[in-house]
């Protein structure tokens, strides 16, 4: 939904995505997964409040999906990923035990925990198999 206030426009977004792919099979995914829209309004030139919290956790890390993993291609200095021990070429397979078969649902599962505790990760680095816990921290807009 976009909302028009004076000159600023307000975009909300619901907290369930449906996801169908191409043979026609769906997915719905509850919880915060406003990233994309959060990084097209930034990129387009919005601006939030200093100090604003947003729902979902900010790990550090960014990557890309593939064959079931997770893999980190970037680790942002004294993020949540660094400090728990995530490391770029880290292949994250499990999220609390659990494997994912999608970003969606790889997001969907890092933005579930609540800040302040620990998401455990399954991670392959080179010929290791690692678990390592991150806390989990909110996206904060810097003061």
């Amino acid at each position: 939904m976009i909302v028009p206030i004076g000159n600023d426009v307000r975009v909300q977004s619901s907290d369930d995505i449906e996801v169908t792919n191409a043979f026609g099979q769906t997915k719905t995914y509850a919880g915060t997964v406003h990233d994309e829209a959060q990084d097209l309004l930034i990129a387009a030139g919005g601006t939030f409040p200093q100090g604003t919290k947003f729902e979902g956790n900010d790990l550090g890390i960014s990557g890309h999906f593939y064959g079931y993993r997770f893999i980190v291609t970037d680790v942002a200095p004294d993020g949540a990923g660094e400090i728990g021990g995530i490391r770029e070429g880290d292949k994250i397979r499990k999220i609390d035990g659990h494997s994912f078969d999608d970003l969606w649902w790889f997001r969907h599962k890092v933005n579930a925990i609540a800040h302040g505790n620990s998401i455990h990760f399954d991670v392959i680095r080179g010929k290791e198999r690692l678990k390592i816990d991150v806390l989990a921290k909110p996206k904060l807009i810097a003061d």
